[in-house]
Parts: C-alpha cells; sequence; structure tokens
C-alpha cells in the first residue's frame, strides 16, 4: 500500500507504545487482562526487567498519584513472571 493508491491517507500517522510503556500503561488498572496481557509480552521474551525497572522509576514513579499502589502492582508483577531473584 503506498500514498499514491490512497491519498486520503497522506497525512495520517500511526503511533504505538513501546513494548515497556505499554507494560507501564497497564500498570494503573492492573485488571486480570492486563496481566495476561504482560504475561503474553514477558513469556515472548520482549520485555526486560531491568528496563521496566529503569523507565518506572524515572518516567513513572514521579507522575503517579497513588505511589505505592503502582509500586506494589509493579513489584507483583516482577515476582509472578520474572521470579522472585533480582
Amino acid at each position: 500500500m503506498t500514498v499514491a493508491e490512497y491519498p486520503e491517507f497522506k497525512r495520517l500517522r500511526l503511533r504505538a507504545f513501546e513494548v515497556h510503556d505499554l507494560v507501564l500503561a497497564k500498570l494503573g488498572r492492573n485488571s486480570a487482562r492486563d496481566r495476561a496481557d504482560v504475561e503474553f509480552l514477558v513469556g515472548k521474551g520482549v520485555i526486560d526487567k531491568h528496563v521496566l525497572e529503569e523507565r518506572f522509576e524515572a518516567e513513572l514513579r514521579p507522575y503517579v498519584l497513588n505511589e505505592a499502589r503502582h509500586t506494589d502492582s509493579l513489584r507483583l508483577w516482577l515476582d509472578a513472571f520474572f521470579g522472585a531473584n533480582p
């Protein structure tokens, strides 16, 4: 598909979350579906535990209203999907 074939889409820009940012975006709701999505991504090997932790600390924690809830959810996810070992 090219712009020449579909000129009405020439200004269309698609944007998507980077995979670690997607996981962090799901952290606030923490629903069963979100946990299943994260488990799937971890199982596919596309999530790096350390990158997730670093991004949480640098990019999310300073801005969340309920810091304890988000931090606890992240710890639970890390333990569940990566194991309790560092």
